[in-house]
Order: C-alpha cells, then structure tokens, then sequence
C-alpha cells in the first residue's frame, strides 16, 4: 500500500484524476486543473468566480487566515470577494461555548474588514482533531472585460502585489517565521550559555581548582545534552509533520508498554504512580511511538504534577481510553487551547523541557488514528487522556 505523505498530492496524480473525470457544463470557463486555485462560472452578463481552501496549520486566528486565503484566491481573477461559506470542524475535548464564540467573533470581523457576507456553513465537533479546521468557501463576481486569467503568465512577467492580495504569502510566511524565531530562541540559551562557559575555562583553566573544573564540565553537559534534545525534538516534529513512514500499527498491549515506560522512566523520588490497566487491553499503535507518548505525559508530570499520578485505560466502544493524570496544580486555563501546538509551555516552565513534547505526542496520536486532549482533573491537577483505536 503506498501510503501518501503529509501535504497537498502530487500534480501529477492530481490531473491524473481530473483528466479521468471532465466537466461537462459548457457553463464552466474554467474548472478543475493543476495550477488553478478558482473555478470561472459563466452566468451570462458576468462571471462567477469560486475557490476553496481549508486552514489547517494555525490555531490562532484560523478563521481570518480561511477568510483571507480564499479571498486572495478570488481577487487574483479580479473578481470582488462578495459571499463566504465556512465549515468549521473544532477539536473534540477542547472546544467550549467560549472558544466557538471567540472563533465567530473572529470570522465576523475578518467579513467585515473585506465588506464580505457570510452566507452559511457547517459547524461540528470532530474526533481525531488537535486544533480548530475551518474550511472556507469563497464566491466573488466579475465583469466579463475585468476578468484576469491566471493560466497565460510567463517566465519574466511583472507581478504587482498591492493592498490585500498578498496577505496570504505574508500570514504564511509571518507565522513560519514566528515558529523560527521561537526555535531559534530556545536554542540560544543552551548555546549561549556553553559558549560562556568554554570562554571562561580556555581563559582560565591553569588557576582553577578540581571542583571548578568539575563544574564548567557538567555545566558543558547539561546545556549540550539540552540542546541535543531540543535539536532532536525539531527533528522528529518536522519528520510527523511530513508523514512518518516508518510508524507501522500493530496490535499493542497497553499494559505491557506501561509497564516497560515505568522501566525507562520511573518515577522520581516523592512521586507515586498507579496502575489500572487490564492485560486484554490492547491498542491500534506503533509499539515504540505508544511508549514515547506515556514516557513523555509521565515526564510532564515527574515535572510539573502533584506527589500522585495515575495510568488508567479501558474499552470504550470500538476505542480504548488511556488516562494519564496528576494532583499538582494543572494546566493554566488559557495554554489549554494551545498546549499541543509547538513550543508552548506553563509560565513557571522556562528553562525546563523543550516545548516540543506536547506537540509531538498530539501527531503521533494523530498518526495511529486517534485523538488526545487535555482537561483539568477533579479535585485538582491535569488530565491527559487518548483515544485509540482498539485491537482485538
């Protein structure tokens, strides 16, 4: 089976599929083909132009990058951006009344600014999901002798970008480089600090004592190791991003990837953890991708829970419900709808972890075709729970 990537398919299988199946309403100027990103409707006096994209890469402010994306698609044919259709699709476990409110508010205002109606479309909640999807759909007309086509530009053609057409490229390129920028920071610390310290032993190194010796060497491990990992961690966040080819799901018993995840990560002294998972539990998974999901929500909370912790799991339907959750003080109400996005960490986090764990757990989940979330535990502290599918 070849399993596609991670992405947009490829315009070869993309044309492959539209040559197979032709429009067939002469009304259609233009249709389906590679390298057009709207359709052209011929109503007779005027043109019908219509796109559609979804915003899958944003947490933030989704529903006006939908709403500008689609927008630019139809301004390029110089047609006015008039009516808007979204379809919303929002994380099960995380969406609340507030959220979806926030996320209308934030489409209402993004209508407004481009004067565009919105007309209609769909809402749910939706499993499998780790952050808001909106699908946005994008009607605009244009006179028959204002229409720009796309299709005739050449190698060498000026190209003039001005006012709201290039908001696309730029949010991209925007939110790209904020990732960059945040990654670049958090690499700075651990490089600055080894650069300080190699400094001052080359400088210094004849006049210090044994134990000071000691110390600049572990302080050079410590920040190294630091930056191994969060090297390590941008690494396998951008290979899950891309589609991990080498995950394969097999049968796994969840009792028994507990019981080796406590063996390489046990608990910390002042930390207890507690068990109830059945033997006959098992799980759609990769083996060594479901330990790396419980290693990594045990570390979360050796680090940032309460003294006790506990692993449950349990048949629910055609799923199985893993809980991992902890007394401590829980998860800050507003990083909740953000806590599997990268770099994302508690306020009193700085300097521990890479921010990157959360994020990377969130798409392996995704990977074995489940979901994850995140609630507060009763009387106090954080609950993660997945959702897998159940292997017989």
């Amino acid at each position: 089976m070849n399993v596609l990537p991670v992405g947009k398919l490829r315009a070869q299988t993309l044309q492959t599929l539209f040559d197979r199946h032709p429009v067939k309403d002469a009304r259609v100027v233009v249709g389906p083909r590679v390298g057009e990103d709207a359709a052209i409707i011929d109503l007779g006096d005027r043109y019908l132009v219509a796109t559609s994209d979804p915003i899958t890469f944003a947490a933030d402010d989704v529903a006006w990058y939908a709403l500008q994306v689609n927008a630019n698609d139809v301004a390029v044919r110089g047609a006015r951006p008039r009516w808007f259709l979204a379809t919303l699709l929002l994380p099960e476990g995380r969406t609340t009344d507030e959220s979806v409110t926030t996320l209308f508010d934030q489409l209402a205002a993004a209508c407004a600014e481009l004067e565009v109606a919105l007309v209609g479309g769909h809402t749910e909640v939706t499993a499998g999901l780790d952050r808001p999807v909106v699908a946005g759909t994008m009607l605009g007309e244009v006179a028959k002798d204002r229409l720009v086509t796309t299709a005739g530009a050449r190698v060498g053609d000026a190209v003039v970008m001005t006012k709201g057409v290039p908001l696309e490229g730029a949010a991209l390129m925007a939110r790209e480089r904020e990732f960059i920028a945040d990654a670049a920071h958090e690499l700075r610390t651990p490089l600055t600090t080894m650069s300080a310290v190699a400094a001052t032993f080359a400088a210094h190194w004849r006049q210090m004592s044994p134990e000071q010796v000691d110390e600049s060497v572990d302080a050079l491990g410590r920040q190294s190791e630091r930056a191994r990992i969060l090297i390590s961690n941008l690494l396998d966040l951008a290979k899950l991003e891309r589609g991990d080819p080498d995950i394969r799901l097999e049968p796994v018993s969840v009792a028994i990837a507990v019981k080796q995840t406590l063996e390489t990560a046990p608990e910390p002294d002042g930390r207890t953890v507690e068990v109830n998972v059945e033997d006959h539990v098992k799980v759609l998974a990769d083996p060594d991708r479901f330990e790396q999901v419980l290693s990594n929500l045990l570390t979360n909370a050796y680090r940032y829970g309460g003294e006790h912790i506990k692993i449950d799991a349990g048949v629910s339907g055609d799923e199985v419900v893993v809980t991992v959750r902890d007394d401590g003080p829980g998860v800050a109400e507003d990083l909740v709808p953000n806590i599997f996005q990268p770099l994302t960490r508690g306020r009193d986090a700085r300097g521990v972890g890479s921010g990157l764990g959360l994020a990377i757990v969130s798409r392996i989940v995704g990977a074995f075709g489940g979901r994850i979330s995140c609630e507060p535990n009763e009387p106090q502290g954080a609950r993660f729970t997945i959702r897998l599918r159940r292997a017989d």
